[in-house]
């Protein structure tokens, strides 16, 4: 049995500010919706600009600082959003609140059903 993993960032602030001024905040602007699951948040981003590319690099980016984050992207057939569902143990969703920051910073995100 595999032990438990830390829910940490393995950043330091300043790597962090980075990564989200790289990253994350290219990939909030274009976040459409947001659906809570029991263990986890999936975000919808709209098909454009490169997001699939820029959701792919952050997936690599953050598999090595959060290895607790449990992470899939899916474009479900003739729909023009991508999702990616970061999920894990107890304690995920509000880690990933914090880290990624994401429901905060575009005003047009609304809940998915």
């Amino acid at each position: 049995m595999d032990a438990p993993v830390a829910i940490a960032c393995l950043l330091d602030d300043k790597e962090l500010q980075r990564r989200r001024s790289d990253h994350l905040d290219k990939a909030g602007k274009l976040l459409t919706g947001e659906r809570e699951l029991p263990n986890g948040i999936e975000y919808s981003f709209r098909i454009q600009d490169d997001i699939v590319a820029l959701l792919a690099e952050i997936i690599s980016l953050e598999r090595k600082c959060c290895p607790f984050l449990d992470m899939a992207m899916f474009i479900r057939s003739g729909e023009d959003d991508v999702s990616l569902t970061l999920s894990g143990p107890d304690g995920t969703k509000e880690a990933v609140r914090s880290l990624f920051a994401w429901s905060e910073n575009p005003s047009s995100v609304h809940s998915r059903s």
